[in-house]
């Protein structure tokens, strides 16, 4: 059984550093969930969707639309790799333009 060396210093700073170290915990996982969701295929392609009905609804500009467009299939192929022109998936970094 090993044994844990518990100072007095950790003792009185006990009820600052839970909260804390709970609280890096947090932010910690929200990044690794925000990192997942930024290279996830599926999510990618629903944005490139969104951005597609926000076009064709005018809620964006052309401009906007481009831009956002070109960003996140640059993303989406940057996850997935190189991909021949016919495998499935090929078609939404085409996109209508």
């Amino acid at each position: 059984m090993s044994e844990v060396q518990v100072s007095l210093l950790d003792l009185l700073l006990f009820p600052v550093t839970l909260p804390v170290n709970g609280f890096r915990f947090l932010l910690e996982q929200i990044r690794e969930a925000a990192e997942r969701e930024r290279d996830d295929p599926e999510v990618l392609r629903a944005r490139l969707v969104e951005l597609q009905w926000l076009y064709e609804l005018e809620e964006i500009s052309e401009d906007a639309y481009r831009e956002a467009w070109s960003a996140i299939s640059d993303r989406l192929a940057a996850v997935e790799g190189p991909r021949s022109p016919g495998s499935p998936g090929g078609a939404a970094e085409e996109g209508v333009q």
